[in-house]
This record gives structure tokens, C-alpha cells and sequence, in this order.
């Protein structure tokens, strides 16, 4: 399947954000934590953006899914570009025992990596302030086993894609390649 990216307009009317370069991740990754190669690539081709397709079945529990009112299904929004990762995940320490989060669904809801590469779906705006003594477990639900993995699941059901004007949007979209 083709996975197309584009930049969104950005609302300070600046062009979106060159990719950065291999030492300013390595940069990064020194005072932090590995990130994933396909990742990498992604950040380092592109530097984030709006895709599609962009559906994805979340697969979380029923019954969480059930008292939190965790839809079954969600678009994503948008990758971070390389700025906007950095200063998002600026608190994570080289233990790195969170999530580094790398964009948002169409629900504000956070999609990250986890420690291991894996990407996951993290149901909630701020994962930093879930209290698991008083709510319970953070309905985390791993998507694919990689970065790359996940683009491949990606879907188009409905033809539905906000932020995407169907179809002229695709033939100035750029297409991700690995």
C-alpha cells in the first residue's frame, strides 16, 4: 500500500520545518535515549507530517475500552516534526521508562514509542498526570511492532481523512518510501 505524507499549513504561517540532521539526533539520542532506526529515517526524510491513509483499530480491552469510553478505532493526526519531538519529550530521561511520544490522533490522544521500538497508542492528552493507584492501569495499547509496521497498517475505510482534501491533496503529497 502507498502511505502519502504531506506538511500541513502551520499557524504561524512559517514552511514547515527542515528534517534534522543525523548529528543533531545523535545529539539528542546522547543525552536521552536510542530512538528507533526506521524511525530515524522517517524523522530524517520527512521530518514528521500528516499521512494517508491514517486509520487504525486500537485494540484495547473491552472493558477499558468500556469505562473510559476508549473508541475502538482512530485517524492519526499528525507526526511531530523534529522540534516539536524534542521539546514534547524533553523530560525523559536516559532510564527511559515512558513512552516518547511522536505525534497525536484525531482524538488528542498520544502515539508513541515504546521503550523497545514498539508503537503505541496512549489513551489520554496528558499520560504524565494518570494516577494508576487512583484510575487504574494507563490504557496503553501496543499498534504495530515498529515504526514501519505501523505505517503498514494504516488504512482508508470510509474514505474519510481530515486535513486531507481528497484526491488533489494526494498528487502533491509526497510518497514515504524505506
Amino acid at each position: 500500500m502507498t502511505i502519502y505524507l504531506k506538511h500541513p499549513s502551520r499557524q504561524d504561517g512559517e514552511d514547515w520545518p527542515l528534517p534534522p540532521t543525523r548529528d543533531a539526533i545523535a545529539s539528542w539520542e546522547a543525552g536521552t535515549a536510542t530512538l528507533p532506526a526506521d524511525y530515524i529515517h522517517f524523522m530524517m526524510s520527512y521530518n514528521g507530517g500528516s499521512v494517508y491513509p491514517m486509520h487504525f483499530d486500537i485494540g484495547i480491552d473491552e472493558e477499558i475500552a468500556d469505562i473510559w469510553d476508549v473508541p475502538d478505532q482512530s485517524l492519526v493526526a499528525m507526526f511531530f516534526d523534529w522540534a516539536k519531538f524534542v521539546k514534547t519529550n524533553a523530560y525523559i530521561g536516559p532510564e527511559r521508562k515512558h513512552m516518547l511520544q511522536i505525534g497525536v490522533d484525531t482524538d488528542s490522544s498520544f502515539l508513541g514509542l515504546s521503550p523497545d521500538g514498539q508503537v503505541v497508542h496512549i489513551w489520554r492528552n496528558f499520560p504524565g498526570a494518570w494516577d494508576e493507584e487512583d484510575d487504574g492501569p494507563m490504557p496503553v495499547t501496543v499498534l504495530a511492532p515498529d515504526f514501519r509496521s505501523f505505517l503498514r497498517i494504516l488504512d482508508d475505510r470510509d474514505g474519510v481523512a481530515p486535513r486531507w482534501n481528497l484526491p488533489q491533496d494526494l498528487e502533491a503529497a509526497r510518497i514515504i518510501t524505506f
